[in-house]
């Protein structure tokens, strides 16, 4: 990871737009039937892995190369904040319910009382207050925009919103406003550490919508990735 942040912060001295997203196995499956997020992934300058399975189709196609590292949309959130922190970046964020970036605003202020952050805006709006939104970024111009309404709303957000030069390092980076807010807990270490982030969710908020959810996930995706390896289409 930390070679990227050192490629984002080059990135920002040099004002070189960056356009980076997270991708797990569910994002994927939606990007195999989603032709305009599966464009915008492509256009991205840097697609991180987060998620277990997506290294699980590198082992599976180059062997255990340790070629590509896992990087958590939650871990990386608190690196690039530490790094604006350090280096007087500003940010904006974008996302959640009214009271989530109310405690967003109240949290990133005692534990990074450095960083410049120009605005916190909830996700929930109608067309009138996103147009006013849409205009204050834009005025504003952040060096980091971290938009954050779960895939794939975030990416059709930042693809219908900015423009294609956009300066500054943005990023989709779903629940990372809900983390920050402490509302919601992060799964313990151990979990975290073999990839079993899913089951600790599961369990934290059962319904039947997310048990399908995990379902298409463990049989659907394995089946994709298998006839992309052997066909090299999944489609």
């Amino acid at each position: 990871m930390s070679k990227l942040i050192v490629r984002i912060e080059e990135a920002i001295d040099n004002q070189r737009g960056v356009r980076l997203a997270f991708s797990n196995p569910e994002f994927l499956l939606e990007a195999n039937v989603n032709e305009a997020l599966r464009e915008y992934l492509n256009a991205c300058t840097y697609n991180v892995p987060d998620g277990i399975g997506v290294l699980w189709v590198e082992w599976l196609k180059y062997g255990f190369s340790g070629r590509l590292k896992r990087v958590t949309g939650t871990d990386f959130t608190h690196c690039i904040l530490d790094l604006a922190s350090r280096r007087g970046f500003s940010v904006f964020f974008l996302g959640g319910t009214a009271e989530v970036a109310n405690d967003v605003s109240v949290k990133l202020e005692a534990a990074y009382p450095m960083l410049e952050v120009l605005g916190v805006e909830h996700g929930y709006y109608d067309a009138a207050e996103e147009a006013r939104i849409v205009e204050r970024i834009l005025n504003c111009k952040p060096d980091i925009l971290m938009v954050c309404k779960g895939n794939p709303m975030q990416e059709q957000w930042i693809a219908n919103n900015l423009p294609s030069d956009w300066g500054g390092v943005v990023l989709g980076n779903g629940g990372a406003m809900d983390f920050l807010s402490g509302r919601v807990a992060r799964a313990p270490h151990m979990l975290r550490k073999f990839g079993l982030e899913w089951l600790f969710r599961l369990s934290q908020d059962f319904s039947r919508k997310r048990l399908r959810r995990q379902l298409r996930l463990l049989f659907v995706f394995p089946y994709l990735v298998m006839k992309f390896l052997v066909g090299g289409n999944a489609g």
